[in-house]
């Protein structure tokens, strides 16, 4: 999952937060957090963690949503037949 870095940046910044308390509130590793901010996409549970520190509004604002678009845009070619057509 990618994160927009200004994005995070900006609320570093507006919580007075280093790379380093970052990562430890989040109990990561700093190599995480400097993956985040430079554009690189984290796993899922790192999004996850994210989310839960800052809350809705701002996870809402941190995840890149086009770019998960386009990640789940590439599975669209996945074969949705499960073997039947009988599904009651």
């Amino acid at each position: 999952m990618k994160i927009r870095e200004k994005v995070l940046l900006q609320i570093m910044d507006e919580d007075a937060l280093s790379c380093e308390s970052l990562a430890d509130g989040l109990d990561l590793h700093i190599s995480v957090v400097e993956k985040m901010l430079n554009g690189e996409a984290v796993k899922d549970d790192v999004a996850l963690k994210l989310m839960s520190y800052f809350g809705a509004e701002d996870a809402q604002r941190l995840v890149d949503w086009e770019a998960e678009d386009e990640e789940n845009d590439d599975d669209d070619d996945c074969d949705d037949d499960y073997g039947g057509d009988d599904y009651g």
